[in-house]
């Protein structure tokens, strides 16, 4: 069997409505004399799941397999797609809630190789529902995953590549490990990408290689908002945990706290007294974030791990549900 030159990795779990247009999407992507083939990885869906990816793969002319990952948690299923990659070269991994651009994959290539690098993230644009004329303000499109107005640059540790839109090399994972499967918290493409560097590995942004990331009414909501900023928290309160040490982690989480009470909440304050909804919003995710990273700090400094459903840690069924 000739192996295809990109493995795309789609890792999903009760997605099966959105699935269905995410790797339609795949289907129809530009090549330029290289080869691909989508890999749905199913993370104990309890849903039609392996219907949608059998369907579309029937009327589609690139090659789409379906394997089942039944130990719950992202990390587990990204391990797993890694695992049965067909690809010798180049690994891209997917969401199962956005829409590939015609010259993604493309361009994260082309990228790769004007820049000489071996992990390439790519922009995401938001899908808003329609008819939704909410003007949202930048950092919440952050907390989204939106990258528009950001150039072709390289990652710099402050900005980093994550798994909804990235091209990396089968060597990489060769050299720094797997995803991390016990980061409760998210974060672990973070994880990976701090790795990386450490062992020299750099990463370039590319705005070209840009998709669609649906954005249904409830995610711009505050209940969803707060749980993503908390989640991101907690995961910068464990990163900067493990960087420091027991020693000196005390003092960096200190100096979080003075600059939570002194910018962020008379940030909050002021927007509130201002009325402007979007404002207000905007500066509550900066607060919700930093309560997450104290609140997550502290358990760590005494010691005390919370238990997290794997499953739930994007957690944000619940709200769809509301």
């Amino acid at each position: 069997m000739i192996k295809p030159d990109v493995t795309v990795i789609v890792c999903t779990y009760n997605r099966a409505d959105w699935l269905r247009e995410a790797i339609e999407s795949l289907t129809k992507l530009e090549t330029d004399n290289f080869t691909y083939e989508v890999l749905v990885v199913d993370n104990a869906s309890t849903d039609n799941t392996n219907e949608v990816v059998t369907q579309v793969a029937e009327n589609s002319s690139c090659a789409i397999r379906y394997v089942r990952e039944g130990e719950p948690g992202v990390s587990f299923a990204r391990n797993r797609g890694v695992n049965e990659a067909n690809a010798s070269t180049w690994i891209a991994f997917f969401d199962d809630d956005e829409i590939a651009s015609p010259g993604w994959l493309l361009e994260l290539l082309k990228a790769a190789q004007q820049h000489e690098v071996k992990c390439v993230g790519g922009g995401v644009h938001l899908k808003l529902d329609e008819g939704n004329q909410r003007e949202l303000r930048p950092w919440v499109r952050v907390m989204l995953g939106c990258t528009q107005g950001m150039q072709g640059q390289m990652y710099d540790g402050k900005r980093v590549p994550t798994t909804g839109n990235m091209l990396i090399h089968t060597e990489i994972f060769d050299k720094v490990g797997m995803f991390r499967t016990d980061l409760v918290e998210g974060g672990e493409d973070t994880d990976l990408y701090h790795r990386m560097r450490r062992q020299g590995f750099e990463a370039y942004f590319t705005p070209q290689a840009w998709t669609h990331h649906q954005i249904p009414a409830f995610r711009i909501e505050p209940k969803y908002l707060c749980s993503t900023s908390t989640r991101m928290g907690s995961h910068i309160a464990r990163r900067e945990f493990e960087n420091y040490g027991a020693l000196k982690f005390p003092f960096v989480a200190f100096a979080r706290l003075m600059k939570t009470v002194l910018v962020y909440v008379p940030q909050l304050l002021l927007a509130k007294l201002s009325g402007d909804k979007e404002a207000i919003l905007e500066r509550n995710c900066y607060w919700w974030m930093w309560k997450g990273y104290l609140v997550s700090a502290f358990r760590f400094m005494t010691r005390k791990e919370e238990s997290t459903d794997p499953l739930s840690f994007r957690n944000e069924r619940q709200f769809a549900s509301e």
